[in-house]
């Protein structure tokens, strides 16, 4: 078969035809990717609802809303920890002791009743102080270099049972 001007003009129109079809494609799968994203509604950390609130109450709009009876200090932090051995049962809004136990079996407790925050492919997050920071850097400098573990234990009833003492100063 003879390439000719004709086959040319075919082919240039195929080509044209079949781009036309990939552009609006990819403009289809935008919109539907972008209205997705839009329908998930963001909740921003400030703004959770606790245990506390009961559904439907009314909150004024000028006063910010805070868990009852708990205060939020200028060194709070939330930060994410990945190297806590965590066990399989826990969920978010569970109170724990992170532990630390050496190879002597050893075991002190680092930070206490700590709520889990959030939880993510074995991470967690805590809400923490810069004490309770120092003392977590401390305990994940003497797991590396004394092979120790860090582990947490879940509070059953958090509401009754009390926070335990800290016992790591190193």
């Amino acid at each position: 078969m003879a390439y000719t001007r004709k086959n040319e003009k075919i082919m240039n129109m195929v080509l044209g035809i079949l781009i036309g079809t990939i552009i609006t494609a990819g403009i289809i799968v935008f919109f539907v990717y972008s209205n997705k994203l839009e329908d998930k509604k963001i909740v921003s950390p400030q703004t959770q609802v606790t245990k506390q609130m009961k559904i439907n109450e009314e909150i004024p709009k000028d006063e910010p809303i805070e868990p009852v009876n708990k205060t939020i200090t200028d060194d709070e932090r939330i930060q994410d920890y990945d190297i806590i051995k965590l066990p399989s049962n826990l969920k978010i809004g569970d109170y724990v002791d992170v532990r630390i136990k050496n190879i002597t079996s050893i075991d002190t407790i680092v930070l206490t009743k700590k709520e889990v925050l959030e939880l993510n492919s074995g991470s967690v997050w805590f809400k923490i102080n810069e004490e309770e920071r120092n003392l977590m850097n401390k305990a994940i400098a003497e797991m590396n270099t004394e092979r120790s573990i860090l582990y947490t234990t879940i509070y059953i009833n958090p509401e009754k049972q009390k926070q335990a003492e800290v016992g790591y100063l190193r």
